[in-house]
């Protein structure tokens, strides 16, 4: 039985209703709920009626305000790394609400929320310290999207085209900043607006990560340029020979044996069909 088309009406309802639930808030009250201009409230009033402890534009000003906080701090427990380095008020202003605002939530589950913000923020942050805010932001997304990543079946046999899971991500970094990471997450984020930054010194050589997740729990270990290149390898859809030949270096059958031996006690394979696993430079 076909369902009966919503009136136009509810239709414009809804519509207008996200737009002002969804509007960026610029003052709060002493209740913290967000001050509309007069033309706004007056708009708001033709469209809710007042309660009996509530005027309509407060009323619609409590979702504006649960809108923002909720989101705002679904952003910060995915990026806790990059939130400590702005501090909570700039990491707001600056990063989460302007990202926000060009990517609103079109899903049901909010642990996608952040995906985009990677992207978003190799495009519109220019400052100084870019690269590290940028660096700080993909191993934040990437202890995210590992998380929640899907399990795609082991293949029956290594000897044949290998891809990796989507639980898997490569790094190649200038300083450890798993470590700053790691340090920076002992403390509340206030407790870095006060203090200053624990030391990040460049390596004297590039450094490189293999992060994963095994069940629910995930793992982080460092690895040689030559396992690196595998993965990469792996990641973009190889057999084994094929990754063999794209090596600068030769590798031993020990090392070559110990090491398949341990990704594939990992399940870091998977051959049915080419996934997104996560690799990033800098």
């Amino acid at each position: 039985m076909k369902q009966p088309e919503p009136p136009q009406s509810l239709l414009q309802l809804q519509s207008w209703f996200h737009t002002i639930e969804t509007r960026p808030i610029e003052k709060l009250s002493k209740d913290e709920i967000p001050i509309y201009p007069e033309g706004l409230k007056k708009e708001i009033q033709e469209q809710v009626k007042d309660g009996p402890y509530l005027k309509s534009f407060q009323k619609i000003g409590v979702y504006n305000q649960q809108y923002w906080y909720r989101f705002l701090n679904v952003m910060q427990a995915h990026y806790p790394g990059l939130v400590r380095l702005f501090g909570t008020a700039q990491f707001n202003q600056r990063l989460a609400i302007p990202y926000l605002i060009e990517n609103p939530s079109h899903e049901f589950w909010l642990y996608t929320l952040g995906y985009r913000f990677p992207n978003w923020l190799e495009t519109h942050y220019q400052e100084e310290d870019r690269s590290l805010c940028l660096e700080m932001a993909q191993i934040d997304f990437a202890f995210q999207s590992i998380r929640y990543a899907k399990e795609k079946p082991q293949p029956k046999q290594l000897n044949g085209k290998l891809f990796l899971q989507s639980f898997v991500a490569l790094f190649q970094l200038k300083t450890d900043l798993f470590a700053f990471r790691e340090k920076l997450l002992s403390q509340p984020v206030d407790y870095w607006e006060n203090n200053p930054f624990p030391d990040l010194l460049p390596a004297k050589r590039p450094l490189y990560f293999l992060l994963f997740r095994k069940k629910t729990e995930i793992f982080l270990g460092a690895i040689t340029k030559v396992e690196f290149d595998l993965l990469q390898a792996f990641k973009e859809g190889a057999t084994l020979e094929g990754a063999l030949s794209k090596l600068s270096e030769e590798v031993s059958e020990e090392d070559l044996s110990l090491w398949f031996q341990t990704w594939a006690q990992n399940r870091l394979f998977q051959d049915a069909c080419k996934v997104s696993s996560v690799h990033f430079r800098s």
